[in-house]
């Protein structure tokens, strides 16, 4: 299985909430990472793919980098564990070619 078929198959509000952090899986909310007393994260799909941004800080990522952040993990053993919660034994990393497409959070 590639990460791309992982991610169709466990998204990021599926995972955040089996994380317990299902509050925080909306589009504006409070950070769950710092103390934010202004809605500056959030979460949003597009194209098919799922991303967080924290307005605050400017960091973002996808289901893995959550992980990394949310367990304190490297990206080695964030994808280990993304594989076990999403009950996968086997999963390579295809990375993109071409132009990666940016995420309008604008709209």
């Amino acid at each position: 299985m590639v990460i791309e078929d992982l991610k169709q198959k466990l998204n990021l509000p599926q995972l955040m909430e089996m994380l317990g952090y299902g509050e925080y899986a909306k589009p504006s909310v409070s950070s769950p990472f710092r103390e934010d007393k202004n809605p500056s994260w959030g979460i949003k799909e597009h194209q098919g793919k799922w991303m967080f941004k924290d307005f605050g800080t400017g960091e973002r990522g996808d289901e893995i980098d959550f992980i990394q952040k949310a367990l304190n993990l490297d990206q080695k053993d964030a994808l280990a564990k993304y594989k076990e919660l999403a009950g996968v034994e086997e999963c390579k990393i295809i990375l993109p070619t071409g132009t990666i497409q940016r995420m309008d959070w604008a709209a």
